[in-house]
Parts: C-alpha cells; structure tokens; sequence
C-alpha cells in the first residue's frame, strides 16, 4: 500500500463564534504501517487531531523534513512520535518541519486511529 491522502471531510475549521466539539469531529482512518499512512494538507497554525478507538496502544509517526541548513552541519532531525492511548483524542500542533516540498504532512501510525485537521 501507499500513503493516501485526507479526504475534505476529515478537514475542519473551528468556529469562532461558537467553538467546536473536537470529540465529534470525523477523521480518516489511517492504514498501519510505515509509508502507508495519509497525506494531510499542510496548515499554517493547524493541529492534527489523532483519535483513538482501537482498543490498543498506538504510535502515530508525523514524518520530518530536513531543513538545510540542518544538512549543511550533518544533523539530522528525527521524526516526531506521539502517543495516542485507547479512548483519547490527541491534538498537536502542526510545524513547518513537518511540510514536505508539495505543502502536506505525512502521518504514519502502528494502529489503524482516525486523523482529521482543525484550522485556526
């Protein structure tokens, strides 16, 4: 399999007004595996919103990219990891670290969590 891309109903933009219930937001469901996860449109002040329903532990993987100036002193920045346990939503904050040449995120998880996007 290949990563595939978030589809617009995973993508959500908070209401000013009113605010937003992050618990009833629809994601995509990511499949597991390294290089098989979603494509997320990269937003500037957005947070990714990692849901778990799995019944297990899960790893999810925000893939980095180098910037570089990093390259140019041989340092290499890691991929970020972050924990989403059983029954948790996760918000985190995307960076420009993370966006790739063509403006997305890739996101990889070990369980199949769902992912949506929240804009500021």
């Amino acid at each position: 399999m290949a990563r595939t891309n978030l589809t617009s109903g995973s993508q959500h933009t908070i209401d000013r007004d009113a605010g937003d219930d992050i618990t009833a937001l629809a994601g995509d469901a990511i499949s597991t595996g390294a290089g098989n996860g979603l494509i997320v449109p990269y937003k500037a002040n957005g947070l990714l919103v990692l849901k778990n329903a799995t019944g297990f532990a899960a790893t999810a993987t925000v893939k980095t990219v180098n910037p570089t100036q990093a390259k140019t002193v041989n340092l290499t920045i890691g991929d970020k990891t972050v924990a989403v346990a059983d029954g948790k939503t996760i918000l985190y904050p995307m960076s420009g670290i993370f966006r790739q040449a063509d403006e997305v995120i890739w996101v990889d998880c070990d369980q199949a969590i769902s992912v949506a996007v929240l804009s500021l």
